[in-house]
Order: structure tokens, then C-alpha cells, then sequence
């Protein structure tokens, strides 16, 4: 079962991860005072951006020691232009190619390599964003989920797949706490502070911090999260579309 207050499978001896979460607040408190003078979504301080925080050779170091420790593939994600963050997907629940490596060829303009064994294929990974701004880093479990658009075949030019990434707000599939923990571990051994999505994923006021322009390009208020990590809402659903030859049974 999650923790209730970090939103992972953390040790829920007395007083659970509390203690931990105070010292992170006041950490958040002092990184809000030194990264955003301004108080406003959409202004930190990025000199030295990168240096400062998580760059990308170290993310490439991080990728393979992940894939080492977990015994499982892993994928760099840069961020988008608005992100203050890159990305390292930990594949824990499906197969290979994985979702991930047939989203990317897409992306790049490569069919990708693709044919359904199902019309339907779902995978679970931990996802790491590590910020660009400090040197932190958060986990959250994020489901890709790919099916076969019906509407699409078999009477269309070509057949589509659609490709949902789901994120969570936290880590709740038991199946995925032991790599949790291995990778929270990688990260203190690098000196990068993991900190919980209970406290990222909050109404970023609580901190004093103002919204900016964020309500009117994404409807909703910004979470902490936005101010250090991404800045897509922390559960928002991304949709891709994947051209695929697909296989079909002898019965089709």
C-alpha cells in the first residue's frame, strides 16, 4: 500500500515519512527564495542552468547504472521547451521494442518497427525527472497503453495505433517498489535529493509562489512540480498516433 504521505511504497513504520517531508519542505522553502526571486511560474533563475542542476552527461551515467541495478532497459526523454527537467523511463512491466522506442522512431519520422500481438499492449515504468534548475530529481508511475484505433482498420490508408501515456501522482503498483527503492538509493548515491510527490504535487500558493500565465495556457492552477520539473499538469494524459504494419491472426 502507498504511503499517504509521499505517495509511495515507503516504510510505513511510526511516524512514516514525516520527519523526512518537514526537512524537504524547508529545503523547497529555501530553493523558492533562491530559484525564484520573482515568485512567479515561468521566471526562475536559470543562469548556469544545468550546472547547476542534473545535466545530461551525468542523466546518460544515471540511465545505465539504472539498467544495471534494475536489470531492465532504460530510456533518456529530453524535456520539452518549457521543462526544466530531462527524463529516465525505467521499463518495469512489458516488453521489447518497448512502447517508449516505438514512440521515439515515430517522433523521428521512422515507421516505427511495430506489429500488434495484441490489438491492445500496456506497460508500466517508473519515470525520473531530474531538474535542470537543482539537483533533484522525482519518480512517478506512468502507464503507456497502446490499441489499435478501430476506426482507423482495416479500411483506412493505414492503420494506426494509439498511444496513451498515463502518469500517476506517485508510486502505487506493488510490483514496481523494489526498483522504486533501488533507484531512490542510485539517486542518494549521486547526491541527487529525491523528493516526494506528496509535497510536489500540491497548489503551488501554498508556497507563496504566484501562477503567472499557467491557468491560461493549461486550465488549471500549477503544482510545485511545474516550478522545478515539467510543465505539463502533474496527471495529464499525453496522446501520440504510431503508423504500424500489423500482423493478423489467420482468423482475421
Amino acid at each position: 500500500m502507498a504511503c499517504s504521505t509521499c505517495k509511495t511504497g515507503c516504510a510505513t513504520d511510526e511516524g512514516g515519512c514525516g520527519p523526512r517531508k518537514a526537512q524537504q519542505k524547508a529545503r523547497l522553502d529555501a530553493l523558492i527564495a533562491q530559484k525564484y526571486p520573482q515568485m512567479r511560474w515561468g521566471q526562475p533563475e536559470v543562469h548556469d542552468l544545468d550546472e547547476a542542476g542534473v545535466g545530461p552527461a551525468e542523466i546518460l551515467t544515471l540511465a545505465h547504472e539504472l539498467s544495471t541495478v534494475n536489470k531492465t532497459p532504460c530510456y533518456i526523454v529530453p524535456g520539452g521547451e518549457d521543462d526544466l527537467c530531462h527524463f529516465i523511463y525505467v521499463l518495469c512491466l512489458g516488453r521489447e521494442p518497448s512502447l517508449i522506442e516505438l514512440r521515439d522512431e515515430a517522433q523521428r519520422g521512422k515507421r516505427p518497427s511495430l506489429w500488434l500481438e495484441s490489438e491492445h499492449l500496456r506497460e508500466r515504468y517508473l519515470r525520473l525527472c531530474l531538474s535542470s534548475l537543482t539537483r533533484a530529481a522525482c519518480v512517478q508511475e506512468v502507464a503507456l497503453e497502446l490499441d489499435l484505433d478501430s476506426d482507423m482498420t482495416p479500411d483506412a490508408v493505414e492503420p494506426l495505433a494509439q498511444l496513451r501515456e498515463v502518469p500517476m501522482p506517485g508510486v502505487f503498483t506493488p510490483a514496481l517498489l523494489k526498483r522504486l527503492q533501488r533507484t531512490v538509493d542510485l539517486l542518494q548515491a549521486h547526491d541527487i535529493e529525491h523528493v516526494d510527490m506528496g509535497l510536489l504535487d500540491v497548489d503551488a500558493t501554498a508556497f507563496g509562489l504566484h501562477p503567472g500565465e499557467y491557468p491560461d495556457r493549461f486550465g488549471v492552477p500549477p503544482s510545485l512540480l511545474n516550478y522545478f520539473f515539467y510543465a505539463q499538469p502533474v496527471q495529464m494524459t499525453t496522446v501520440s498516433w504510431l503508423p504500424t504494419d500489423v500482423r493478423r491472426s489467420a482468423q482475421s
